[in-house]
């Protein structure tokens, strides 16, 4: 499989492989998480087999590294820096030797530094080995979902664009001829589904245990519904519903004071990424709301579309 399209997002990487004709196509997800291996971390669960050599420097990468004080992952710096090394994860992941072309997005705030993400995902090396990648496509986050919503839906304008991703949501207008109207758009960065993580963290902190948990480890609590701590189980379900609601009502007020009458007039306002589950429930009065099945993935489906086309 040699053609790669890729979320890297702040919260998971999203990611489809297919073969050059388009004929298989393969999709999944792991945890955007990297960790520096050293000496301070335990060893004893996981191999040398996990660890990946990026930039002289042994990293481990995905659920390996949600264990392990994992980088922050809320940043253009963070992306520029380890985008490269989760494709080498996800590389190693799918058997892929060669990757001739490669489709990602970047988020509204970061756009204007496209060229420098697209230059660091176009060669790199690991473990003794160089990477070149020919062609890599990098769009606006969020109209990876328009594309999506085309294949579905046909070529329909005048759709605005909610992107609710981990740490950003990124809304974007698609005129009425067709096209991503960059003077309608706008990023609202640390605006994301984080916001239900820390919310969630705090509940943990102050009503179940104290101990320090990693992000990776309340995200992925956040997805079961449910966390372990000391041999004990305890269900989230109740405090996710509430954080849920909370966070539909702050996000949906926040961009209706900007985008209110817009959302009134077009004829769908698309909302995806992988906090559409967190609020799906709580738009149910809103007539022109569209959330596609899987809107985690809506994104990497579109860039697959761009790539198609």
């Amino acid at each position: 499989m040699n053609i790669v399209v890729a979320d890297f997002g702040y919260g998971d990487v999203k990611y489809i492989v297919s073969d050059r004709e388009f004929k298989t196509t393969k999709k999944g997800k792991f945890p955007n998480a990297v960790a520096k291996a050293s000496k301070f971390l335990n060893k004893s669960n996981y191999t040398q087999d996990n660890l990946i050599t990026y930039n002289g420097k042994k990293f481990l990468v995905g659920e390996e590294a949600a264990l392990h004080s994992p980088l922050t992952t809320r940043s253009f710096s963070y992306l520029k820096k380890y985008s490269p090394l989760l494709l080498i994860k996800l590389m190693i992941m799918e058997g892929i030797d060669k990757i001739d072309a490669l489709v990602t997005g970047l988020a509204l705030s970061d756009f204007d530094r496209k060229d420098e993400y697209e230059k660091a995902l176009s060669a790199f090396s690991f473990d003794g080995r160089a990477v070149e990648i020919p062609k890599v496509l990098i769009l606006p986050q969020g109209y990876g979902i328009y594309l999506d919503f085309v294949s579905k839906k046909g070529k329909i304008p005048g759709v605005l664009v909610i992107d609710i991703g981990y740490n950003t949501v990124d809304v974007g207008y698609i005129n009425k001829e067709g096209k991503f109207d960059v003077s309608y758009s706008k990023a609202y960065e640390n605006e994301g589904i984080v916001k239900i993580v820390e919310g969630l963290a705090e509940y943990i902190r102050e009503e179940i245990h104290r101990l320090p948990i990693p992000e990776p480890i309340i995200k992925q609590a956040l997805v079961d519904r449910k966390i372990e701590i000391s041999g004990e189980e305890y269900n989230l379900s109740d405090v996710i519903d509430e954080l849920s609601e909370d966070y539909a009502e702050y996000l949906f007020g926040k961009i209706e004071a900007d985008y209110k009458t817009i959302m009134g007039l077009s004829k769908f306002v698309i909302v995806a990424g992988g906090g559409a589950r967190f609020v799906r429930n709580y738009l149910e009065d809103m007539g022109n709301i569209f959330i596609p099945e899987e809107p985690e993935f809506a994104n990497v489906r579109g860039y697959y579309q761009a790539m198609k086309g």
